[in-house]
Order: structure tokens, then C-alpha cells, then sequence
């Protein structure tokens, strides 16, 4: 039976079971600006000083040793002239692929593709920058009126296929494979196909939650 979970309940639920998973997402970041930073010839003192850190917090920074901000990430990229997405490799959307998902939501925020997290009755609960691009509602919060991940669908078969397709993957869990996805926007306007990655969410109890989705 379809657990009830509040959108912020259901987001703060994998926290302390994720440590290992963000621990990894934050490594691959941590790598990326040690490779940049060399490859600019600046010494971690120079990088440091450029973003207002001490030399021993940036130091923690590349070691994977404390969480990133959003903030942070996008200062780096600022100072060694590239974009913040380039500092997100693509092995980063290989663990979003994993049956968790990384408790930084500020970096999924700023994720070059479009991140969405929806619960068992289909609601959305997350969608980052990118993905509220690709739908057209870039003014959209989570706490305004509810949308479903059928609204974006064309026709009225469309969002039965959906809705079917939903209640199928919570009855028979299985390992996740790739589709494609054609949606419209907020103003019905076909906004192009495009392939998703998704994973099932379980919380602390492992008990399924919702669904995280990937679009590329």
C-alpha cells in the first residue's frame, strides 16, 4: 500500500542512511576542481584566497572532507572561468542513478540536467532549475497548488499510460532501465523527447517512497 508522506517529510527521510552516497557525489565534485585548479596552474592558497576561504578550508574542500554549497561551488567556477556544471562530471549522474539519492539538495539544484523527485501518488516534490526549464514553470514551488507528473502529458491516453505505468513499477519493483519521455510545458507546447534515468526512493526503513528521475 502507497506510504503518505508530506514533500518535505519524504525528502528529509534517506538523510543518515545516504552518508556514503553523498560522501561519493562530493568526491567526484572535489576532484573535478583539483584537476581545474591545476590545470590553471594556481596553487590551493591562491584559489582559496581568490573565494575568501582559508587555505585549510579549501584544502578540506578538495579532500571530499566537508559538504559543498551551492554558494561555494559557484564561486570555484567563478574564479577559475568556467561554468559550475563543468565541475559536475558525468560520473556524478551515476549516482543519481543509485536506489538513494544524495542529501545536497542545493547541488541538484544547479545540476546541468534536469533532476525531478516524485512520490508514490505521482505528486512532484522536487524539480531543480533545469528541470522547471524544460516544463516552463520556473516560478513553481513545491508548496503551491500540487502537480502531477501526468500534467505534463499531452493527450488524455497519454496520461492514463502514465498513471498505469506508476502503479505498475510500485507493484513490481525492478531494476530500473532508461525510457523515453516526450512532455509538454506549462503552456502545452511539445518541449522535445528526452531520455530518462530514474531510480526507486526508499527511506530509513526501507520502505519505497517515490521515485527520482534524471532527464538528459
Amino acid at each position: 500500500m502507497p506510504i503518505e508522506l508530506s514533500p518535505l517529510d519524504s525528502l528529509k527521510f534517506p538523510i543518515k542512511s545516504n552518508r556514503e552516497i553523498c560522501s561519493q557525489f562530493i568526491k567526484k565534485i572535489s576532484n573535478s576542481i583539483k584537476f581545474y585548479r591545476e590545470n590553471k596552474n594556481y596553487t590551493q592558497s591562491k584559489l582559496a584566497s581568490e573565494i575568501q576561504l582559508s587555505t585549510r578550508h579549501f584544502q578540506k574542500i578538495e579532500a571530499g572532507q566537508i559538504d559543498l554549497k551551492s554558494s561555494t561551488i559557484m564561486m570555484i567556477a567563478k574564479s577559475l572561468s568556467i561554468e559550475p556544471s563543468i565541475l559536475l562530471s558525468d560520473e556524478n549522474y551515476k549516482i543519481l542513478k543509485e536506489n538513494e539519492f544524495p542529501n545536497h539538495m542545493e547541488i541538484l539544484e544547479i545540476m546541468p540536467v534536469g533532476v525531478q523527485i516524485h512520490n508514490l501518488h505521482g505528486e512532484i516534490l522536487f524539480l531543480n532549475e533545469k528541470r522547471r526549464r524544460q516544463l516552463g514553470i520556473l516560478l513553481w514551488k513545491k508548496n503551491t497548488t500540487p502537480i502531477y507528473i501526468w500534467d505534463f502529458k499531452a493527450g488524455r491516453r497519454e496520461k492514463e499510460s502514465v498513471k498505469n505505468r506508476l502503479n505498475w513499477e510500485i507493484i513490481n519493483p525492478h531494476s530500473p532501465t532508461p525510457y523515453i519521455s516526450e512532455d509538454i510545458d506549462s503552456n502545452g507546447n511539445i518541449n522535445g523527447s528526452r531520455t530518462v534515468h530514474w531510480s526507486y526512493l526508499y527511506d530509513q526503513n526501507k520502505k519505497l517512497f517515490g521515485f527520482l528521475s534524471v532527464f538528459i
